[in-house]
Parts: C-alpha cells; sequence; structure tokens
C-alpha cells in the first residue's frame, strides 16, 4: 500500500454546508492525483465511508462533465471490498457477543455486504 502524500480531498465538508462550487473545486484537484492512479490501474482505498461515496457518488453529478470523474468512481474501494477481493477470511467471533453499527453511507449508497 502507498499512502497519498498529495492533499486529496472529496469536498464533502463543501457538499453538505451547500458551497458546491468549492466542492467542485476540491474534487478537481483530486481528480488530477487520482486519475494517473486509475488510469494505471491502482486500486484506491477510502478509508472513510462518506469520501469514499463522495467519489462514488456525488461526484459523479458535481462533474458529470469530467470524464476523470467515472474512471476514478470506479477504482474507489472500501477496505472492506479490498479485503475480499484478495480473499482474506477474517478471523472467527465464535463465543463472542458482537455489537455492530455500520456507517450511515454504508446503510444508504455502499452497501453492507463486504
Amino acid at each position: 500500500p502507498r499512502v497519498l502524500t498529495n492533499d486529496v480531498c472529496c469536498g464533502l465538508t463543501w457538499i453538505t454546508t451547500g458551497q458546491l462550487d468549492g466542492a467542485r473545486r476540491r474534487l478537481r484537484a483530486g481528480l488530477d492525483v487520482l486519475t494517473p492512479l486509475s488510469d494505471a490501474n491502482v486500486p484506491v482505498v477510502g478509508l472513510e465511508p462518506s469520501c469514499t461515496t463522495v467519489w462514488r457518488d456525488d461526484a459523479l453529478r458535481l462533474l458529470s462533465d469530467d470524464p476523470r470523474v467515472r474512471r476514478v468512481a470506479r477504482n474507489m474501494h472500501t477496505v472492506a471490498e479490498m479485503l475480499e477481493a484478495a480473499n482474506w477470511t477474517p478471523p472467527s467471533l465464535a463465543g463472542h457477543t458482537v455489537v455492530a453499527q455500520p456507517h450511515c453511507h454504508h446503510a444508504s449508497i455502499l452497501g453492507c455486504g463486504p
């Protein structure tokens, strides 16, 4: 894995406060960094579900005129999706009580499958 050192922001703060022009600026700057990775088939893993959702959903609407956004959206993955693709098997939790609350963006957009 490689951690990006460039400032890549999904613009969620701007989206949630109605500052859509600011969000578009942040997203376009992020596309400058993420597009070369997507074009090279380097999977991008979003660690925060809200940000991952912006790249897969909101960005498609906010930047519908930019062909790069579709390539990046298709290449944006959750950690769980990457682990599933690698055939990782989680340890057994038999005998343990587990309470889990999915992130609201998993429940509404990303899904909770993986």
